[in-house]
């Protein structure tokens, strides 16, 4: 049969027009599951922002434009469903917290309402104070949705049985279940089924221990993880060689947990054995491990990007081996007890090194060492320390500086003049030192400079013409010196300074200014 030459332009008009409509209004049948969503969900008596999203649904036909719904550009199905607290919780600013009507209480999820939106990709039922599932429709019911790729349940009340539940979503790639009650021991083989799962977040729990399973290296193990996050639970277990056949993760938070450590053998701070090479990211800061830090931790983590041990009780030497890391961009200790000089190997060629924080521990020393490489630099927190010394030259090498914190040290000498010429320093802590003479007269002329405080020094001399070009100022500290004179009316007049500190100085003027 010979096709008329109109025929291919006109059913190709005729699909896109299709193809348009079933966007815009998505398939009868995925429409009709949306309605009975908000059905199960819906109090007509809520009035927030959550409430409020699930009004639209069903004021017109055009479900893929409802708020929280996606769709396929070309398909029309459903692929992305957001029902992030369409239940009621509020912002509490008081208590910085989520609080919800307790008249509402925990709620039971129909998982079986989504098993129609077989192209779903993205299924988001976070903050819902979701207890659990109707009995025999849960999430194992939705095995079926092979394109299932993230699952957030996070900020809600499931215990540990949901995680049997998810076995059969085999094609999950990320799921959330931080702030929920899992507790007690988790063990990986309860992901195992799980073999595409890249991120897993259990933080803000009270799971007490991870286990990993003998035999967890086995074909189909999380294999694949590439993220692991068990901040905030209940974990002492200090050994993370335990953590076995994470061949590739690379990002593990175990921060505001319970790992201990003590000097002896029994209960030291263990490294993994070469099992963890591929970390870039390690937070393991408020824990109450007191022991050093291990000397071969360089060797351990080579491909460190970000590392975290601040607020613990370390104690010992920095260990120079952290400069195998040659990648390290954010290296904090701070408010430990660690002492000794901060080690030459660790800055010296430091070119990947964007944030140093070693505030609050005991490290004596000269400030920095002549090699200390400030090529990428913006942030130096070293405040807190037992540090000598002058503010060196060398800091005015740091062009990308924006935070330069040195204050609860031992330094002395005079202000640098350069300080005022650093075009990316907008936060100056010097405070609580021994510093003396006078402010030089263009210490804020770069017109960055918003954040500064001197306070606790010796310093002296006028403040007349000191505060040219100084717009940029919004906090200023010079309390607690030997400033005398008159107290500058650019003070009040051209500055926008929300905090002013001037008192225990020798100043004359208004008192509205001390």
């Amino acid at each position: 049969m010979e096709l008329n030459r109109f025929s291919l332009p006109v059913a190709a008009a005729i699909m896109m027009i299709n193809a348009s409509l079933l966007v815009q209004g998505c398939l009868e049948e995925e429409r009709s599951a949306l309605l009975q969503i908000k059905t199960s969900i819906f109090d007509p008596n809520q009035n927030h922002f959550g409430a409020s999203q699930l009004l639209t649904w069903g004021n017109d036909a055009l479900c893929c434009s409802w708020k929280g719904v996606s769709c396929d550009n070309i398909t029309g199905r459903v692929n992305e469903i957001d029902l992030f607290n369409v239940r009621g919780w509020i912002f509490d600013p008081s208590k910085r917290d989520w609080s919800l009507d307790p008249s509402k209480g925990d709620w039971y999820l129909n998982a079986t309402l989504f098993l129609p939106f077989q192209e779903l990709k993205t299924l988001d039922l976070n903050l819902n104070a979701i207890a659990g599932c109707v009995a025999n429709e849960g999430f194992e019911r939705l095995s079926r949705l092979n394109k299932l790729e993230s699952l957030d349940l996070g900020d809600n009340n499931f215990n540990n049985s949901v995680l049997s539940s998810l076995k059969g979503l085999s094609s999950l790639k990320y799921l959330y279940l931080w702030g929920n009650r899992l507790n007690g021991s988790i063990d990986t083989k309860d992901f195992d089924s799980l073999s595409k799962l890249e991120e897993l977040h259990l933080s803000g729990n009270e799971i007490q221990n991870f286990v990993t399973s003998t035999g967890f290296e086995r074909p189909g193990s999380l294999d694949k993880l590439e993220i692991l996050d068990l901040g905030s639970n209940r974990i002492n277990d200090s050994n993370l060689s335990s953590l076995k056949g994470l061949s590739s993760l690379q990002h593990l938070n175990l921060y505001n947990n319970q790992l201990k450590g003590s000097m002896d053998m029994k209960g030291s701070f263990q490294l993994p054995n070469h099992s963890l090479v591929n970390l870039s990211r390690l937070d393991i800061s408020r824990n109450e491990i007191d022991n050093q830090i291990p000397t071969e931790i360089g060797s351990c983590f080579p491909r460190l990007v970000f590392l975290n041990l601040s607020r613990n009780h370390f104690g010992g030497s920095i260990p120079s081996s952290i400069s195998n890391m040659s990648g390290l961009a954010v290296l904090d200790l701070s408010n430990n007890g660690l002492s000794g000089n901060i080690p030459e190997q660790l800055v010296e060629g430091s070119l990947s090194l964007r944030g140093l924080v070693l505030s609050n521990n005991r490290l004596k020393g000269q400030l920095l060492w002549k090699s200390f490489n400030l090529a990428n630099l913006t942030n130096l927190i070293l405040s807190g320390n037992q540090l000598t010394g002058i503010l060196p030259d060398r800091l005015s090498n740091g062009s990308r500086l924006k935070a330069l914190d040195v204050s609860l040290n031992n330094l002395t000498g005079k202000i640098p003049r350069w300080i005022g010429y650093m075009s990316s320093l907008k936060y100056l802590d010097i405070s609580e030192n021994n510093l003396s003479g006078s402010l030089p007269s263009n210490f804020c002329s770069s017109g960055t400079m918003a954040d500064v405080y001197f306070s606790k020094n010796k310093l002296e001399g006028s403040l007349i013409e000191i505060f040219d070009g100084c717009q940029s100022l919004d906090r200023l500290d010079l309390s607690h010196n030997y400033f005398r004179g008159s107290i500058p009316e650019s003070i009040g007049s051209s500055l926008q300074l929300s905090f002013l500190l001037l008192g225990y100085n020798n100043l004359e003027g208004n008192h509205r200014y001390q």
